[in-house]
């Protein structure tokens, strides 16, 4: 599977006045450096959550729809769980093999089905099951789709406040010593307390959490 992006965030989760507030800055000097910062402290956070934290749309490649996400013992699933959460919406899903490239795939075959939660959706099989003309060659689909909160509001105070943590380490920290870094075989770029909300801000999704056995939605 491969992931892509195709439209990045416009705003972030933090804004600058709070990250000024957050290290006790009274001045603009910094704010440059502070915005790139926290940029790459969201990618970095995103990255080993699965998540978006705003607006984002991203390609995926993988294996036809009816393939995709097998379990062990390769059993057939009827879930796709793109792998950035949460999920505002699928904009389309085609098959990429030449003789077939770009064909859409009808939207009238799956649904987007939002869990308890609401902070992780899978696409669903609707009626009749996946298309069968979709081919199982590797990258043969690609799913686009958008992910992220739709306003720094709606962010998790969790999440931002990992930004924050991370970003005031970043900042304060400019030159880490190896040496202080290295814990075994990890090297820990984090302050515990962010090494904490980042792992409390989104269990990963299990194959055991992937259904086999569910009914397509009617």
């Amino acid at each position: 599977m491969g992931l892509s992006l195709v439209t990045a965030p416009v705003a972030e989760p933090v804004s600058l006045v709070e990250m000024r507030e957050y290290l006790r800055i009274t001045h603009t000097d910094d704010d440059d450096i502070l915005s790139s910062l926290m940029k790459g402290a969201r990618r970095v956070i995103e990255n080993q959550t699965a998540s978006s934290f705003m607006t984002t749309t991203w390609d995926m490649d993988s294996v036809a729809v009816h393939d995709f996400a097998l379990d062990p013992l390769g059993i057939q699933p009827t879930r796709i769980y793109p792998p950035r959460q949460p999920v505002q919406s699928i904009t389309h899903i085609k098959d990429m093999r030449t003789t077939q490239l770009d064909t859409t795939i009808d939207p009238a075959t799956y649904a987007l089905q939002f869990e308890a939660s609401e902070d992780i959706a899978h696409i669903r099989p609707v009626n009749t099951g996946w298309p069968t003309n979709v081919s199982s060659e590797p990258n043969s689909c690609r799913i686009r789709f958008v992910a992220g909160y739709t306003s720094a509001s709606l962010v998790p105070e969790t999440v931002k406040l990992s930004i924050k943590m991370v970003t005031a380490h970043w900042y304060e920290n400019r030159f880490e010593c190896v040496s202080l870094l290295r814990q075994g075989k990890e090297y820990k770029r984090f302050p515990l307390g962010a090494q904490q909300l980042i792992m409390s801000i989104r269990p990963q999704i299990r194959h055991d959490q992937i259904l086999p056995d569910e009914p397509p939605i009617t």
